[in-house]
């Protein structure tokens, strides 16, 4: 979500922190245990090449973004406040096809629908670690980036304007809707684009529905809407 609040910046994580990075280590270990009792079997080369690509960013991204801007941390960890009702439809449509990437990408392990060429899964996984990268960089530089779609003006609620929201006004979501096709190609499985490109549909409909909102609601996103012309890729859109 774009914006940032920072009435008295936070130096360390609160409880809301330290929830979030047990929310997102336990979410790593259950799409990798998915993908391996999907596959049937632990030597499914790329479930691990999954799992070290993921514990490698969530290391390196985890430190980069507790030095520079912590407060991001915990605000991901709080509880929704305000949400909209049409986000938390989105977010459950959301879900079972997030889910869906993992279980698909197994079960082709196990049956063998796909073949995938090698240039494709490092291309999938380059991908992988780019939109990583692009999450732990919108992160550093958004105080306020929620896990939902609210506007809390009490809590000091502004727009984020400095490192990649410079370029594009939602820098998150452009990592979610490339990263869910690239992990098909990561893991090996062309069947599994269907659910990654579903999910990637929906992060895109998200956008436009929380851009709307920020435009009504968040004072100063307007006029940065007229400066950084895109939502989610320059030229494009």
């Amino acid at each position: 979500m774009s914006g940032s609040s920072v009435p008295q910046p936070a130096s360390r994580l609160d409880a809301y922190g330290r929830k979030r990075l047990v929310q997102v280590l336990s979410t790593l270990i259950i799409a990798v245990a998915v993908i391996f009792i999907s596959a049937g079997r632990l030597n499914f080369l790329w479930g691990w090449v999954y799992l070290v690509i993921g514990v490698v960013s969530l290391i390196l991204g985890g430190i980069y973004v507790f030095n520079k801007n912590p407060q991001a941390i915990n605000e991901r960890g709080r509880p929704a406040e305000g949400q909209k009702g049409w986000d938390k439809w989105i977010m459950a449509a959301y879900l079972p096809l997030s889910i869906g990437v993992y279980v698909v990408s197994g079960l082709d392990a196990r049956f063998g629908w796909s073949t995938v060429p090698l240039w494709l899964h490092i291309i999938g996984a380059m991908i992988s670690l780019a939109g990583s990268a692009l999450t732990y960089t919108a992160m550093a530089h958004n105080k306020f980036l929620s896990m939902y779609v609210q506007v809390a003006q009490e809590r000091g609620h502004r727009v984020a304007t400095e490192g990649p929201y410079r370029y594009v006004r939602h820098p998150m979501y452009l990592s979610l809707v490339l990263t869910w096709p690239a992990l098909a190609l990561l893991l090996g499985s062309y069947w599994t684009l269907i659910p990654g490109s579903f999910a990637s549909l929906i992060i895109v409909i998200r956008t436009s529905l929380e851009d709307h909102t920020l435009q009504a609601e968040l004072p100063g996103y307007a006029d940065y809407a007229r400066q950084v012309r895109y939502r989610l890729l320059p030229g494009v859109w």
